[in-house]
């Protein structure tokens, strides 16, 4: 069933995420996923939607993420502000059934927090940069340190560019892909195929930004404009030989200054942390350089443990026939 959203593209919590454009992105390119969201209606009549991608299924347990990729999903009502009791009732048809369920709301969402989500809440931490209305005053905010070495990348001659189309889009994935052997990981946090779907989103909400030097990418950055007046830092990677010549830090300098051209006020520069939950000191610290100020938030997370294990012997089982067939 197709699920049409335009009657809720001017509420407040309505993102690009929750656009068909999107869904369909990433199940054309994960066509193992399925498109699950639901217009649910509460009991006092309203409809509430609800976004979300089936990721995986282990037996009869489903994997229901709102949404994967670190994006952001969360219920829109077309009508009035949610409540506790709202959320929960909402959730309920894409929990029932679930192995895994999880809603990743916007920090800004005043939706997430651990009253808002209940049982399901989960708390987490990420950095917000609070914008300011001009560039100019945006930058007086960095740390002199941070201010020196973008220059010290202009003097270096590291190009900064928009990035656009397919091409631009892998050579942000080789760069992902030089970080991961660095960092000794046996791949990329994400698979090239959502970098295929993301190349074929709109410019104005996937803005991808790449480094160059002697006529080579020796950085990317990507940043989302989700929402009127809101931007997120997606991710960036760099050369692993580049190190020196701070394409990062030139690149959401520039990221930062259109943004705030955009019109948004806020730029989310997510958790400092690895995949693996553990605090990133130097993150931390990179993102603070900017301004950048950490916020506790909550997201919504369901679980059936017997289902996690289910999985985690399939992944391992995988694991030992790619490994066997290598031999």
């Amino acid at each position: 069933m197709t699920i049409r959203t335009d009657d809720f593209a001017n509420q407040p919590d309505f993102t690009v995420y929750h656009t068909a454009r999107w869904r369909n992105a990433l199940t054309t390119a994960f066509p193992h996923m399925q498109d699950v969201s639901a217009v649910v209606q509460l009991a006092d009549g309203r409809e509430v939607l609800l976004c979300g991608l089936m990721t995986d299924r282990v037996g009869a347990w489903r994997w229901i993420e709102a949404m994967p990729f670190a994006l952001f999903g969360g219920p829109v009502a077309k009508e009035g502000r949610l409540e506790a009791e709202d959320v929960a009732a909402v959730v309920q048809p894409l929990r029932k059934g679930a192995g895994w369920f999880s809603l990743n709301l916007d920090p800004l969402n005043r939706l997430a927090t651990t009253a808002m989500l209940g049982e399901m809440g989960s708390t987490l931490t990420t950095h917000v940069l609070r914008l300011e209305a001009e560039p100019e005053r945006m930058e007086k905010r960095y740390t002199k340190t941070l201010r020196y070495d973008i220059r010290q990348a202009e003097k270096q001659q590291v190009l900064a560019r928009r990035g656009t189309g397919h091409e631009d889009f892998q050579r942000y994935y080789e760069l992902t892909q030089l970080a991961a052997q660095k960092w000794g990981l046996s791949s990329t946090p994400f698979p090239a195929a959502l970098y295929r779907a993301l190349a074929t989103l709109p410019s104005d909400e996937v803005r991808l930004w790449l480094a160059e030097a002697e006529g080579r990418a020796i950085g990317g950055l990507l940043c989302i404009h989700y929402a009127p007046g809101r931007s997120l830092y997606w991710g960036s990677s760099m050369h692993p030989d580049a190190v020196r010549l701070n394409p990062t830090k030139l690149l959401l300098h520039r990221a930062i200054d259109e943004a705030i051209r955009a019109g948004c006020t806020t730029m989310n520069m997510g958790p400092s942390a690895g995949f693996d939950g553990r605090p990133l000191e130097g993150v931390r610290q990179f993102k603070e350089a900017f301004g950048a100020e950490a916020m506790t938030y909550a997201v919504g997370l369901a679980m059936q443990p017997w289902a996690v294990r289910a999985r985690a012997v399939r992944e391992r089982l995988k694991r030992l026939i790619r490994r066997r067939d290598s031999e």
